[in-house]
């Protein structure tokens, strides 16, 4: 491997006693290969292969010892796979989640492997039949990769297979089912998120006897499900065949061979016909998931769910009749009947099950009914009501269920009455509420509704109802909402100038209301767009906004009194002016003084080259300064010396940096090479002494308990790697403070590339109008490649994002939500690859971190729909940067029309509407050669904006999208 290419792994392995002994007696081919194994991933360290491990330098990896076999854990080696052939008594290897392209092919040498796991790599290319020559191999772990082609014949052979899973690769042709059964010790099969097609073909005589888990999920097969598919794997449990395009109705047959069967994921497919009441009669069942298909039929009381069940989703079908009694589940925690034609009475069944923590009966048919009493439910974590036809009021004893409530929707019915506030301010961990298309009245009472949501509340919908009188000022109290919607109410007054602290708002509406004065102009209100405040008549603002007045035109007429009173006025003004002349007077005398005073001092004592002045004026952390010190200061109240706080490097941890090395490679954090603004903090370009670039980032927006907390969390970021993830390569703690050093990316962002025009075409007297927006591109000079993307090198980009955010998604667990992505977090290195950067930090951010709500344009318009970010909320993000690339225009401008709803997909969707798609393509690349690419990637961006995030595809799907319609 090259020194760039040279990866930091994880590995594991065990050597049999004939390997290494707890005695010390080694074979001498053995030995030879340990100690080249030894010499090349753990230069300069101390071994001694004649004895046991666990008595080399403990301090430096985790050792365990049982009897003949001896296991070692160690992190950050480096090394090439070519080293691996000769240790042939290597039992377990991982490699997972490091950078490696190629399929180690002298792995085939290692004919004792049992287990092998390589993971969360780039690895391309086909399995090649080496892995066959594994005939002990119990566990093979291939998954998020770039592995493709057939696999029919592969594993036939490996008689000891256990565990297989090759999710998230590109794996194509029929599954292998028959193939797989072959080895009758297969237990575990997990080939979701591939591209295979086809039926699945089951042969009785290949029964897997043994499998108990099966997943199949996120591909591309068709037809129906075999109906003896239970008698197939008499011993499965769980059973994954979600996001393919299986038809037909579902008429398995369950009988004795489903009695393990724990957990059945169907959803969106194109199943249809009658609801497959059979699948109720599995006695173990207790996860059952049919949503978003078309299965019909008519409910009623005779209908009996299994007494195990805790997890039942039936949403999206086309399930009609009354909702059977569910008292018998006492053990189900989550329902969901949403979007079917439920009819009759609400079904108070629910309420009897205590163990609930998510309902969902929304968008169905009802009765007229009164708000059920749900004061037992204290479990509850989420409750959608929307579209069920309620009436009455809303109760005082949804207080009941404080303990736990994060997410209640009442929208869409016709409750009418006051807001509870106080009874809903005591929901002290409810994170959104929607009580939107109601008939609400009276006030909106925000002292009470203030007093327990300041810190949880993160979205407030009370739009469309009659709600009067003024916005409360106390509504700037609700600091952590990023989206608030009061439109369509008879709301009046000014707006409250404590509005302008929600500094975590990203959509606002206060639309079709009756407020007067001025718009605030200040934080986020100077990027929302103008339809927020439409239809106000007293509405003005200072700053050019379509469709709303001008304050400057609206001063009012001096009546006759006040014209009566104009002498004394004017002389009450003047008087106010030359006392502001004296005081400004005063003030630059002052300021003129001490600058003489401090000229005086350092010509008196000059400082040192380590104490010269750093001209910095954007830190705003505790130990950074505030803009109006001297950053020099900070140095030296931090410490007298730099040289002590010392800098850790993982990638390269034999170069000995401190400090002081950052401060002289960024001198001293000049202004001059600041290279961002992240939500997070500032960015600077730093050069080492040897000429390394690194880009260094202050987290002004990131606490830690305590420098002990703030390595274990950096060094959690550090592990995630990925070619499409830009590189932590170290950090540094100053005092209170986190800065992380970043491989540096020479192309910048994408935002500079899609947005910015060239050095050689800006005005040096007026950068304002420096975008391509402003001006026609032919008065530019397109070079490909040197001042404008063409569209292969887009669509580069968009795979490698993509790629990124799939394994954010789908290859960390818990899965990662970035809640941040846009354009200008993609980073172009040499050869224009994709960097997504940012990558986890909303994880230790502060809570009232502006990016936890993401930036206006990119954020989805349910973002907080639920209780917290989702990854549907990234796809949508996501999405939006797709259109910036094929588009060229920015998420939001004054370009956007009001019908395009002020922001980008608004545009798109309208002009696709019209049938207009092609006039969307950025004018600057769209050949006559890529325009068919282009609108596959528009089509495939309308996807991920999809207003319901249900309809919005998987980061793994869109992977496969975009790779199936490369130039």
């Amino acid at each position: 491997m090259t020194e760039t290419g040279r990866a930091w792994v994880l590995v594991v392995f065990v050597l049999q006693v004939v390997g290494i002994s707890v005695n010390g007696q080694v074979l001498q081919g053995e030995f030879t290969a340990l100690e080249e194994f030894l010499t090349a991933v753990w230069p300069n360290s101390t071994y001694n292969a004649t004895v046991s491990p666990c008595v080399w330098r403990q301090e430096s990896f985790n050792c365990t010892t049982n009897g003949q076999n001896t296991e070692i854990t160690q992190n950050n080696l480096s090394m090439t796979l070519g080293e691996l052939s000769n240790l042939t008594k290597l039992r377990t290897l991982d490699l997972s989640r490091n950078n490696f392209t190629g399929y180690p092919q002298s792995v085939g040498n290692l004919s004792r492997l049992s287990f092998l796991n390589l993971s969360s790599n780039d690895m391309n290319g086909a399995v090649v039949q080496d892995v066959v020559k594994l005939k002990q191999l119990k566990t093979l772990d291939l998954s998020h990769n770039k592995f493709s082609g057939n696999i029919s014949d592969v594993f036939r052979d490996l008689q000891s297979l256990e565990y297989l899973d090759l999710s998230f690769n590109e794996f194509d042709g029929d599954v292998p089912i028959s193939s797989l059964c072959k080895p009758q010790s297969i237990e575990f099969v997990n080939l979701s998120s591939n591209k295979f097609t086809g039926n699945i073909s089951t042969q009785p005589s290949d029964q897997c006897n043994q499998l108990f888990r099966l997943d199949l999920s996120s591909n591309e097969l068709v037809g129906a499900i075999p109906p003896q598919i239970f008698q197939f794997f008499p011993k499965l449990s769980v059973l994954g065949l979600q996001m393919n395009n299986f038809t037909g109705p579902l008429s398995v047959t369950a009988g004795a061979q489903g009695q393990s069967l724990t957990e059945i994921n169907l959803e969106s497919n194109s199943l249809g016909g009658p609801f497959p009441q059979a699948l109720l009669q599995l006695p173990n069942l207790s996860v059952l998931k049919l949503g978003k298909n078309g299965f019909t039929g008519t409910f009623n009381s005779s209908i009996v769910f299994p007494a195990t069940l805790q997890e039942l989703d039936l949403h999206g079908n086309s399930l009609s009749g009354t909702v059977p009694p569910l008292s018998q589940i006492q053990s189900l925690r989550q329902l969901d009947l949403s979007s079917n034609a439920f009819t009759g009475d609400f079904p108070s069944s629910i309420t009897l099950l205590l163990n609930l923590t998510r309902i969902s009966l929304a968008d169905n048919i009802f009765s007229s009914y009164l708000f059920p009493a749900l004061d037992g439910l204290t479990n509850l974590e989420v409750l959608d009501l929307s579209g069920t036809n309620l009436t009455g009021t809303i109760p005082t004893s949804i207080v009941e269920l404080n303990a736990s409530l994060v997410f209640l929707n009442l929208s869409r019915n016709s409750l009418e009455g006051e807001i509870p506030s106080m009874e809903i301010s005591r929901l002290k961990k409810l994170a959104i509420l929607d009580l939107s298309s109601n008939n609400l009245g009276g006030n909106i009472s925000i002292p009470n509704l203030a007093g327990e949501l300041n810190e949880t509340l993160n979205l407030l919908n009370l739009s469309r109802n009659n709600l009067g009188g003024e916005i409360p000022p106390l509504m700037g109290t609700l600091t952590k909402l990023f989206v608030l919607d009061l439109s369509h109410n008879q709301l009046e007054g000014n707006i409250p100038p404590t509005m302008a602290d929600l500094t975590d708002l990203s959509q606002l509406d206060l639309s079709f209301n009756r407020l007067s004065g001025e718009i605030p102009q200040s934080n986020q209100w100077l990027t929302f767009p103008n339809s927020s405040f439409l239809n106000n008549s007293g509405l003005c603002s200072k700053i050019n906004l379509t469709g709303i007045p001008s304050c400057l035109l609206r001063a009012p007429s001096p009546s006759a009194a006040a014209l009566g009173s104009t002498s004394n006025s004017s002389k009450k003004n003047l008087g106010l002016i030359v006392g502001l002349v004296t005081g400004l007077s005063v003030l630059v005398i002052v300021l003129m003084g001490l600058l003489i005073w401090c000229r005086v001092t350092m010509a008196v004592k000059p400082l040192t080259k380590d104490e010269a002045p750093m001209t910095r004026e954007i830190f705003s952390g505790p130990m950074f300064m505030r803009q109006e010190k001297d950053p020099a200061i900070w140095t030296k109240v931090l410490t007298k010396d730099p040289h002590a706080i010392p800098v850790v490097m993982f990638e390269k941890p034999l170069l000995k940096l401190t400090f002081a090395d950052l401060l002289k490679a960024t001198s001293n954090f000049s202004k001059e090479l600041q290279v961002a603004d992240g939500g997070y903090g500032p960015v600077y370009k730093g050069t080492l002494a040897d000429g390394t670039q690194l880009a260094i980032k202050v987290l002004l927006e990131v606490k830690f308990t305590d420098a002990r907390d703030a390595a274990a969390r950096i060094e959690e970021l550090a592990n995630m790697k990925h070619p499409n993830l830009v590189t932590l390569v170290g950090y540094c703690l100053v005092g209170e403070d986190s800065l992380l050093i970043y491989d540096f990316m020479a192309n910048g962002d994408l935002y500079r590339w899609l947005h910015e025009l060239p050095d050689g075409n800006r005005n040096p007297e007026d950068w304002t109008g420096d975008t391509w927006e402003s001006m026609d591109s032919s008065d530019v000079t397109l070079v490909p490649g040197e001042n404008v993307l063409d569209w292969p090198a887009r669509h580069k980009i968009s795979l490698g994002a993509a790629r990124a955010l799939a394994l954010l998604h789908h290859g960390c667990s818990p899965p990662i939500i970035h809640r941040d992505v846009k354009s200008s977090n993609i980073l172009l290195d040499d050869d224009f690859e994709a960097h997504l950067v940012d990558c986890g930090l909303a994880g230790v951010a502060k809570p009232n971190t502006p990016v936890m709500g993401g930036t206006v344009g990119y954020v989805p318009p349910e973002y907080g729909q639920s209780w917290q970010a989702t990854p549907r909320g990234d796809v949508y993000s996501f999405g939006v940067v797709l259109m910036e690339l094929v588009t060229g225009r920015k998420p939001t401008g004054i370009y956007f029309r009001d019908s395009y709803g002020g922001n980008l997909v608004g545009w798109v969707r309208l002009m696709d509407k019209e049938k207009k798609s092609n006039k969307l393509l950025d004018r600057r690349v769209a050949t006559k050669v890529d325009e068919d690419h282009m609108l596959e990637v528009l089509r495939i961006a309308r996807l991920c904006t999809a207003e319901s995030p249900t309809k919005r595809p998987t980061m793994q799907q869109v992977v496969g999208l975009l790779r199936d319609c490369q130039p």
